[in-house]
């Protein structure tokens, strides 16, 4: 990781050879089933834990033409299209509910409100109106979301369930499960 962070400052001018770099590193580190590896990368890449690395890899995998171990390609094709256009139709009802419960953070319990601060961190420099550029961001949102949620649906969160509005709680579902549907294999 240390080599990859010395190549990105030192040698910008070489983005394919840091591409497959990252991805060498990467695939690596899922052939030995190194787990720990896969979140100590996370930092170092700039990303988020396990899930973040492993889009990571996704995306380097396509923009090289790697092929999967399956021997597939990875494309995005149109469901990028489909997640981009329901960003631009949903995205800014998406925002403003997750803002809504994200704000609920100093009323939660410990736990959740945690995560209800890292969701509005997240949020923070949505602007509007929403582009295909926010897209990343916008799926980082949705799955704290849906984590959030499964947590709500806790008996032991009952307490603070019962103070956020229910249409919230059914409007947050519903979209991010429609976003879930759009995302990539």
């Amino acid at each position: 990781m240390e080599l990859l962070e010395y190549v990105r400052v030192n040698e910008p001018a070489r983005p394919g050879q840091l591409k497959r770099l990252e991805l060498s590193l990467l695939v690596l580190a899922e052939d030995h089933r190194v787990r720990l590896a896969q979140e100590l990368m996370a930092v170092p890449l700039g990303l988020r834990g396990r899930r973040g690395v492993w889009e990571r890899k996704r995306r380097l995998m396509k923009d090289l033409g790697a092929p999967t171990p399956d021997g597939r390609q990875v494309t995005s094709g149109s469901s990028r299209g489909k997640e981009t256009a329901w960003l631009l139709e949903h995205g800014p009802q998406f925002l403003a509910d997750a803002a809504e419960l994200a704000a609920m953070a100093d009323t939660a319990p410990t736990d959740l409100a945690e995560d209800l601060g890292h969701l509005n961190i997240t949020l923070t420099g949505m602007s509007q109106p929403l582009t295909a550029a926010h897209t990343e961001r916008m799926r980082y949102a949705a799955a704290r979301v849906r984590l959030i949620l499964a947590d709500l649906a806790d008996d032991a969160y009952g307490e603070f369930r019962a103070r956020i509005k229910e249409t919230l709680i059914e409007r947050l579902t519903r979209l991010a499960s429609e976003h879930e549907r759009l995302l990539p294999d």
